[in-house]
């Protein structure tokens, strides 16, 4: 996610640069070819119709896109809220004689959440079959695929050494974990360390961080219906090839004044399109890691600087600086 206000040159050049030259080559080829030979045009009553249609085409479209990447953003607002609740409810219920041994009981829960959250944030950065391909001028805003490495640090971290062996052999590891919780506070319950109602309650905000994860799974595992994003960009670029055939019949001559004119209004009024057509393409999958996408990371790395400070601990892992603005 960009959090500064205003986009750099360097950024707005990588995503439009191979444009740019493509509008300047395609106007200037329809320019002169228009005022040496067959003086091909298009009525620019025409144009604007088409130009208009797509537009609001491309306003649905983006509505939408935005809405996967809110919806996603809502929902992982959910699941830090419900991990401090889980854990102020442990730390009020567990009631044991020896100190240390409910701070052992209190510890194990909080950390199986951290675990939880991380799980979470590398599952749903896993590609998939529809995840979105990026050029060499992108790969920069691109984090890459969860490793071995990520996992050990982010999961295997948090819970005993068999627990996370035996989540290698689960085919949702997230959903175990959330399971190994549940198992965990009927434990607690046995063994007369909480009783019935808070044992509900404890269940209750589970229940809420599986609803969470659910709803995540829909979003990651639905692509934006391919219908509306693949006419979406050929509508825009039918219109962008339409648009100098439409433009030069409004200038008269071949004088350089004229063709800057020319090439000038077709490469803004391209540009507009396609980066409207770019915004909605790159908001319509929040979990891919990419620069723009949903900031987990940030919010599971400060959700685990507050319970670890819940905890008592000291040695507090640091907040997720911006890169570049960016922070994912």
């Amino acid at each position: 996610m960009y959090i500064y206000r205003n986009l750099p040159a360097n950024l707005i050049w990588r995503f439009g640069w191979l444009n740019f030259i493509i509008f300047i080559a395609w106007g200037s080829l329809v320019f002169y070819g228009h005022q040496l030979s067959a003086k091909v045009a298009l009525p620019f009553q025409l144009l604007s119709t088409v130009g208009v249609a797509v537009a609001i085409y491309l306003s649905f479209k983006n509505g939408q896109s935005y809405d996967r990447q809110w919806e996603a953003r809502k929902i992982w607002g959910e699941l830090s809220r419900h991990s401090k609740i889980l854990s102020l409810q442990a730390h009020s219920y567990i009631q044991r004689q020896d100190m240390v041994a409910q701070q052992f009981l209190l510890k194990e829960i909080v950390y199986r959440q951290l675990a939880f959250l991380n799980a979470l944030r590398l599952q749903l950065r896993k590609p998939s079959a529809h995840s979105r391909k990026y050029g060499r001028s992108l790969k920069k805003y691109y984090d890459g695929a969860p490793t071995p490495e990520q996992w050990e640090e982010g999961v295997s971290a948090y819970i005993t050494p068999n627990e996370y062996i035996d989540l290698q052999n689960k085919p949702n590891r997230v959903f175990q974990l959330l399971c190994n919780q549940y198992e965990s506070i009927h434990e607690l319950k046995s063994n007369n360390h909480i009783n019935e109602f808070h044992q509900l309650d404890l269940n209750k905000t589970i229940d809420n961080c599986l609803d969470g994860l659910g709803k995540c799974e829909r979003i990651k595992n639905t692509p934006f219906p391919r219908q509306y994003g693949f006419f979406s960009r050929a509508f825009t670029w039918i219109f962008i090839l339409m648009l100098p055939l439409g433009l030069v019949e409004q200038l008269n001559g071949v004088g350089i004044h004229n063709y800057c004119i020319f090439i000038g209004l077709n490469l803004l009024i391209s540009w507009v399109f396609i980066t409207m057509e770019i915004v909605g393409d790159i908001s319509e999958d929040p979990f891919e890691n990419f620069a723009s996408d949903v900031p987990i990371s940030s919010i599971c790395r400060n959700v685990e600087i507050e319970l670890k400070s819940f905890l008592g601990e000291k040695d507090l892992p640091p907040k997720i600086e911006p890169k570049d603005g960016f922070v994912l």
